[in-house]
């Protein structure tokens, strides 16, 4: 019965304007009856109007009954409904005129793009006084082996498969200067003995960094320091490859290696030195 009394309640003026239309038709036909049967004078004619007149005062009768039960229900039985029965009903989303999300600009997807770091591929570059030091060797081996705790070095290999080693308890110490958890080299180790391909791992990062360079200074390079990739490089590096270089036909000797971060005015804000031993 609700969902009639909701139906009455919603639909009381269509239903008054069809009602209303309609006890005027019907009326009209029972007027018009009503003279056909004063004027009839044979027993058909009456039989129509009678059939017109009665058929019209049914509806008649039908369209008042409709009428007041509507305002019955207006008037008596709405005041007496649920608040909640008469809210209106949540209308149904219209999916062709649910406004679409605008595309992303592609200016604002290459700004994304550009703005997410990536560890540099650091090529290896030739240094002052080789012409070797440009050429890859894939079959570059670990040091020179000894026996720990005679002078020898250790094996180790870095996350890029890289094999550097680390020196044994019994050689020489090294020093390192300025290195800190945002400026490091972590691979190779300070004061490691290295030959052939050897990639340098560690972080370059921190506040004002424009730029790192990453640089060497020892008997190859007439202890004149020289870059290691050839250029400075402008992403920052987490824990990640740094640069790489070969060393073969490189002179022996102790080596410093030096990172050097640099900020947007050309000033070395932080820099990281750590001494590595080639003996190739």
């Amino acid at each position: 019965m609700d969902r009639l009394y909701l139906f009455l309640i919603r639909n009381d003026i269509w239903i008054y304007i069809i009602c209303g239309l309609g006890l005027f038709w019907y009326i009209s036909e029972f007027i018009r009856a009503r003279q056909l049967l004063r004027r009839a004078s044979f027993g058909l004619e009456r039989e129509t109007g009678g059939r017109v007149q009665g058929n019209a005062l049914l509806f008649i009768l039908l369209l008042l009954s409709v009428v007041a039960g509507v305002v019955y229900v207006n008037t008596r039985i709405q005041p007496n409904l649920p608040a909640e029965l008469l809210r209106p009903p949540t209308p149904t989303p219209d999916i062709f005129r649910t406004p679409l999300r605008s595309p992303t600009p592609l200016t604002d997807f290459l700004d994304d793009l550009n703005a997410t770091p990536t560890s540099p591929l650091a090529p290896t570059v030739t240094l002052p006084g080789t012409n070797d030091v440009a050429s890859t060797n894939p079959n570059a081996g670990v040091t020179t082996p000894g026996a720990p705790g005679n002078g020898g070095t250790t094996p180790v290999t870095d996350s890029e498969g890289t094999v550097v080693t680390q020196e044994s308890a019994t050689a020489a110490p090294a020093t390192t200067a300025g290195c800190s958890p945002l400026v490091n080299i972590s691979q190779p180790a300070n004061g490691s003995t290295v030959f052939g391909s050897v990639a340098f791992l560690g972080t370059a990062t921190g506040d004002g960094f424009a730029f790192y360079k990453l640089e060497i200074n020892g008997p190859q390079t007439g202890n004149q320091w020289a870059s290691l990739v050839g250029q400075v490089v402008s992403n920052q590096v987490i824990n990640g490859l740094l640069g790489s270089a070969n060393f073969n036909g490189w002179a022996d000797g102790r080596y410093t290696i030096k990172l050097t971060i640099v900020d947007g005015t050309s000033n070395e804000i932080a820099s990281c030195s750590i001494q590595i031993n080639l003996d190739s």
